[in-house]
């Protein structure tokens, strides 16, 4: 996570990173600047559907070296990609995040925002080559109360377009571990089988 934090070319010249969600405005930059610290990128999102659109004024939606067009629900092609890509990290930023919308289609937004996030996660458990897997979500995901502090993961979800990190961390704990234990998940083993 550090690397995460405070980048350097020095962790990222050369990593194989799998974006999903490249073509919305957060994941055009950090495309972007990654590319920037040397890692090899390669975006997987929808078509853009803003116009102007970063992704597109840069050239990265349309580049089919560093992108693909997809849905990240259709297990078939996720899989494909990932086996091709072998990424050594997986940023995961694709969602349907418009909360207006995610009132009016409900469904789909579940769709994308649960499911979506379960393939890219089963994906990922699959490839031996991932070693690390962050899922970004917003603070939409929790009911806005207009408190001083910040949100925490035992708040209630705040609307159907955002509730994917509800769906991963739900209502159960997290693993414990004592001070300079380390939580390992095992290449091929799925995100829920944490070993100790």
């Amino acid at each position: 996570m550090e690397a995460l934090v405070n980048p350097s070319i020095r962790f990222w010249n050369g990593k194989r990173v799998l974006l999903t969600g490249h073509t919305g405005f957060k994941g055009a930059w950090l495309h972007l600047w990654l590319r920037s610290l040397g890692a090899q990128v390669h975006g997987l999102s929808l078509a853009p559907e803003t116009t102007p659109n970063l992704s597109v004024l840069t050239g990265i939606a349309e580049d089919s070296v560093v992108s693909t067009l997809g849905d990240i629900r259709d297990k078939v092609s996720l899989n494909r990609l990932f086996e091709r890509e072998q990424p050594d990290i997986v940023l995961h930023l694709a969602a349907q995040a418009l909360v207006r919308r995610s009132y009016s289609d409900p469904i789909e937004s579940f769709s994308t925002n649960v499911l979506g996030t379960l393939q890219v996660l089963d994906a990922a458990s699959r490839c031996a080559s991932v070693r690390a897997v962050v899922v970004v979500t917003t603070d939409k995901c929790y009911e806005n109360k207009e408190w001083l502090w910040p949100y925490r993961a035992a708040g209630r979800p705040g609307n159907p377009g955002t509730a994917r990190l509800r769906a991963r961390v739900g209502q159960r704990q997290r693993p414990r571990r004592r001070e300079g234990e380390r939580l390992a998940v095992q290449p091929r083993q799925r995100p829920w089988q944490i070993s100790r």
